[in-house]
């Protein structure tokens, strides 16, 4: 009879640790070795709890009148975090690099231009002074702040301009955003949702259910991960920058045509018939995407380059405004002339205006989020919160929407 209950307790622990195991396995399965980049995004896509971390460089590189390169690049530091429907988004931004030639007229025109401005922004340039913002959203509330503040002080959201101080955080209603949205007249941002966007990861657009890694899709054995590298050409890129501005060039006809505006209709359409022309103007190297992700497949991190860049003749330019019949070809030929004696293109060449953008982007990705609901910036639009305005969509006796500020000194029920 002993016999018989060890043996039966025995069948039970074992078909607990089999439960077990399969539970374990289920809830945090390892994939095989083999494993496509498409079947990644997927799996990271799935998972709407997590945290992203994104170190953004953009840079623009113009010319001076003596073709001296002029480079002014802007720092990005952004934490995206979504727990349990909740959604917290911090960013940093400054100055890392701004460099005018000595002698570079520009550069004296952007100070002159920054002395009628609040003195943060001359320090923001000048790598003295920050960025900072964070937005919250929970339970139907979304909360934004801000500011610009010098780097040995401590960002109180607040600006003062002229002896004036505003207060820079605000409230408002996440459904009143939904239907502001769908009010617009732009089609084609009616079917975005904004809660899912603002938590997409920073990929170059690319058909990656083909593209092929040349990496290999073989789980490495020494780091447990997958590692992925793409070269994605130019041409595909331009294929689908070129998509997207005739998908924007039908939208506005659209919105023209619906709204009688006859004189936009036709400058747009004026532009447009010359877009082969358009098109040389842009330069768009290639990228190189590289990722890895976890025995999961859960991406871990992502990195990757562009630089685009326009280069627009004069002769181009004077051919395309003249037939809008805005300006005369005096005009437009006396502006190009007063805009080379700032800026040119390299090796100081005048007749051609050429501008470049560089943008670096590093990700990384965390499964295991933390989120704190009792900060500031998720305090529902129903509580009064000292310094926040809280904005809202209200209609008007002739049925038209706009947005008004709250009263601050409403008391709740």
């Amino acid at each position: 009879m002993n016999n018989i209950k060890r043996f039966l307790k025995t069948i039970v622990i074992l078909s607990l640790c089999l439960t077990f195991i399969i539970v374990l396995s289920a809830c945090n399965k390892q994939l095989s070795d083999e494993l496509e980049f498409k079947q990644v995004l997927a799996v990271t896509n799935d998972i709407s709890d997590k945290a992203i971390t994104t170190n953004l460089d953009f840079s623009i590189i113009l010319y001076d009148a003596n073709g001296e390169p002029i480079k002014i690049t802007q720092q990005i530091l952004l934490e995206r975090v979504q727990k349990e429907g909740a959604i917290y988004i911090k960013g940093d931004i400054n100055t890392s690099e701004y460099y005018f030639p000595d002698k570079s007229a520009l550069k004296l025109i952007i100070a002159s231009a920054l002395l009628t401005m609040p003195t943060e922004f001359g320090k923001y340039l000048n790598q003295k002074a920050e960025a900072t913002f964070e937005i919250g959203y929970h339970d139907g509330s979304i909360n934004a702040r801000g500011d610009l503040y010098d780097k040995k002080a401590t960002p109180d959201f607040k600006f003062s301009f002229k002896g004036n101080e505003f207060d820079l955080f605000f409230g408002a209603n996440y459904a009143d955003i939904l239907a502001e949205q769908q009010d617009m007249k732009i089609e084609l941002f009616k079917d975005i949702d904004p809660i899912e966007q603002v938590m997409q990861l920073f990929l170059p657009s690319y058909d990656y259910e083909t593209a092929q890694n040349e990496l290999g899709n073989t789980l490495s054995k020494g780091s447990s991960q997958y590692q992925y590298k793409f070269s994605i050409p130019s041409a595909s890129l331009y294929d689908l920058v070129m998509q997207q501005v005739n998908e924007a060039y039908d939208e506005a006809i659209r919105v023209f045509e619906q709204d009688d505006e006859q004189e936009y209709l036709e400058a747009i359409q004026k532009i447009y018939s010359h877009i082969d022309l358009l098109q040389k103007w842009v330069v768009i190297e290639d990228i190189v995407y590289s990722a890895t992700a976890d025995s999961y497949g859960k991406l871990t991190s992502s990195n990757f380059g562009s630089k685009v860049t326009l280069r627009v003749p004069d002769a181009d330019v004077l051919l395309i405004l003249s037939e809008l019949d805005i300006f005369s070809t005096e005009e437009i030929s006396q502006a190009l002339t007063l805009m080379h004696s700032f800026i040119t293109s390299p090796n100081g060449v005048k007749d051609v205006f050429e501008i470049s953008f560089l943008i670096n982007i590093s990700e990384s990705y965390n499964y295991s989020p933390e989120i704190d609901l009792d900060s500031e910036i998720f305090t529902p639009i129903s509580t009064p919160l000292e310094q926040r305005t809280v904005i809202v969509r209200s209609e008007d006796e002739d049925g038209q929407f706009h947005w008004d500020i709250e009263d601050n000194d409403t008391e709740e029920d």
